[in-house]
């Protein structure tokens, strides 16, 4: 009987009363899912954003203490793992994003 009595009153609800544009913001569970996954996803891309940002920053000042012509085994070697880190980040913002578009 509840149940009937809540549909009665949905299906009486004018569109234009405060009602009536008040359930309209309401979202179904499915659709509140979907907004709440794609505001996750858009954080964990600007996240990584971030790491990006960092990992070049971090890059480019490793860069700026080597000297040309010496061989810095180490630095050079951290310069790759964070080009390969970057990399692996892009990737999976293109991904995040695919996902979130879809």
């Amino acid at each position: 009987m509840e149940r009937f009595k809540a549909v009665e009153k949905a299906m009486k609800t004018k569109a234009y009363s405060k009602e009536g544009l008040a359930s309209s913001q309401k979202l179904d569970p499915a659709e509140q899912a979907r907004a709440e996954a794609g505001e996750f996803l858009g954080n964990q891309v600007d996240e990584l954003e971030l790491q990006i940002e960092t990992l070049e920053a971090e890059s480019e000042s490793i860069q700026a203490t080597m000297k040309k012509g010496k061989s810095q085994g180490a630095k050079a070697d951290r310069i790759a793992e964070i080009d390969r880190i970057i990399e692996r980040h892009k990737w999976h913002q293109g991904k995040l994003e695919l996902i979130r578009r879809s």
